[in-house]
């Protein structure tokens, strides 16, 4: 017997609630829910604009709204100018149920599309107007994380004020005044969002032209949200003249003991992240004191060491720890001692760290980790050392939860113990990769089918070959991101078909060789309908077939969603 409509509209809104939010977040299924009837609209359109993840690689500077695009698992794309007009085309059928979707927003992601916009290029203007005006109308937003710099202190104070519900906030300063934020806006954030449990500030202005955060903004963070921060993250990924040991000035003292009380008035903090210029070292000797419930703490460029195996050692609970650009230690394995305690830590990165090969021997003891991030300091000479892949396949034996790898190889050794014990892996980058051959990426490719993302080495490596990379893509449906062997010559055409045809989800293909001609670039590319962004390889010579401005533009009209395209 076939339900009526008139027993379909009866049933209970909380019921359709209840089935709506567990379906899959797939747009398409959400959006053929809103075309059923009313009742299914008023419950499905709801969940649809619930969260959203947002990029804005496609603003145009000459328009006035960017268009940003909903990113979805799916072939459905939306693409609309935040304004009620464009809005109607997405659910004109029947036009009827078109509506203010801005009060059903309760998170919001903004991503960027390309290295400009991620890392602020000075200089450059990055205005979204349209964005702040459904930040003003998004009466449920309780999270908003920008992950590059979209706003300026005016858009806080409107955002702020009309979202005073806000719980999450992340934002990124950036160098141009249309989207620096200041002092001014994260006391308006404090003033007006009296909720906030979590929140992340960088800034990516130099440092020797000052810093975007002072006293007065920390000052107004620790007495607004005392003992009610989870999160608190404070980053400077802006260049320049480093003042992590100057603290003698009276406005550094007063950073050192702003950003004191933060960490006083919340002893209960879950995540720490630290990486500032300034007074830093003694930020951190309150944090060891203080601190007793992180779950995940992150620190950079800090000289205190001691301090930093001091947190290590009173959190009994953590999960992640992320250490970057540390100084040499003596003994050069003292601060992992603690950690052997931390029988639950899942997350370790090392970044920038000049004693690599011998910390990796250490690494195997924390058998449930699931992310590893090794990488070595640009200060070290020697990157590679004769010992690293033996290590590295011994961390393989070791962790078999791995889902996330980042280290150095240059052998098939590491990789072949990589793909026998890992197959829950979905992101991969080997580094150098230089002696890599077929097999090892065939191995891979068969047994580690999760992989999202996977980068095949930086260095010029001739023994990676169509032969693989077929199977590879053969093998790997939901492959995201693919970076190709640095001008390897034996990859061919056959590679960007085999792509085009087995990785539909395929949206950022680096180190392609300029030289395989732009016929071919035409005729594959185009099949890749998920493709965002590009990065040609420029080898030996290869500066003689690089695409002029009309190419490059033919390009991007037949792919319909590339927007960048670089050269390496």
């Amino acid at each position: 017997m076939h339900a009526s409509p008139t027993s379909l509209e009866r049933v209970p809104i909380e019921i359709l609630d209840a089935i709506f939010s567990c379906l899959p977040p797939h747009l398409a299924d959400l959006y053929a829910c809103c075309l059923v009837n009313r009742a299914w609209f008023n419950s499905a359109h709801v969940i649809l604009w619930k969260s959203m993840d947002v990029y804005a690689h496609q603003c145009k500077k000459d328009s006035r709204a960017p268009t940003l695009q909903l990113k979805r698992e799916t072939d459905l794309t939306l693409s609309y100018f935040f304004s009620g007009r464009t809005y109607a085309t997405v659910l004109a059928k029947p036009r009827s149920l078109t509506r203010d979707y801005r009060g059903c927003i309760q998170k919001i992601t903004l991503i960027a599309g390309s290295p400009e916009w991620a890392s602020g290029h000075e200089g450059l203007e990055f205005k979204l107007p349209s964005f702040v005006k459904i930040l003003k109308f998004a009466s449920r937003l309780t999270v908003l994380n920008l992950n590059f710099p979209a706003l300026n202190d005016d858009d806080l104070w409107t955002v702020s004020a009309s979202c005073k519900q806000l719980q999450a906030l992340s934002i990124v300063s950036g160098t141009h005044p249309t989207n620096c934020v200041t002092d001014e806006g994260i006391c308006a954030v404090a003033r007006n969002c009296r909720e906030m449990r979590h929140l992340r500030l960088k800034s990516l202005r130099r440092t020797d032209k000052g810093m975007c955060f002072s006293a007065r903004g920390f000052r107004a963070i620790a007495d607004a949200y005392a003992g009610q921060l989870d999160t608190f993250a404070l980053d400077c990924a802006g260049s320049g003249i480093v003042r992590l040991l100057d603290s003698s000035g009276d406005e550094d003292r007063r950073v050192q003991e702003a950003l004191g009380d933060v960490l006083l008035r919340n002893p209960e903090l879950s995540t720490l992240s630290l990486d500032w210029p300034v007074a830093l070292d003694d930020t951190l000797e309150v944090a060891a004191s203080h601190t007793r419930s992180l779950r995940a703490f992150r620190v950079g460029s800090a000289s205190n060491t001691v301090a930093v195996t001091a947190i290590l050692r009173a959190n009994k609970c953590l999960r992640s720890v992320t250490l970057n650009e540390l100084s040499t230690l003596n003994p050069v394995t003292a601060f992992l001692d603690p950690l052997a305690f931390h029988t639950r830590l899942t997350h370790l990165t090392l970044d920038g760290i000049g004693f690599l090969n011998d910390i990796l021997p250490c690494i195997p003891t924390f058998t449930q980790l699931t992310h590893i991030q090794i990488t070595p300091s640009v200060r070290v000479a020697s990157v590679h050392h004769h010992m690293t892949d033996n290590n590295i396949a011994s961390i393989a034996d070791a962790c078999p939860h791995l889902e996330s790898l980042v280290v150095s190889i240059q052998t098939d050794l590491p990789l072949l113990r990589i793909a026998l014990n890992c197959p829950n892996l979905r992101v991969l980058d080997i580094g150098d990769g230089k002696d890599v051959t077929d097999s090892a990426v065939m191995l891979l490719a068969r047994r580690c089918t999760e992989l999202h993302t996977l980068h095949l080495g930086t260095s010029q490596n001739g023994n990676i070959s169509d032969a693989s990379l077929v199977v590879l893509a053969a093998s790997l449906p939901k492959l995201v991101r693919l970076t190709l062997p640095f001008d390897a010559t034996s990859i061919t055409w056959r590679t960007l078909a085999a792509l085009a045809e087995g990785c539909p989800l395929l949206e950022g293909l680096a180190n392609v060789r300029t030289e395989l001609g732009f016929t071919a670039f035409m005729k594959y590319f185009p099949m890749m309908h998920r493709l965002v962004g590009l990065t040609f390889c420029m080898g030996r010579g290869s500066w003689r077939d690089t695409m002029d401005r009309e190419q490059v533009d033919q390009l991007k009209k037949s792919c319909r969603r590339l927007n960048h395209i670089s050269y390496c």
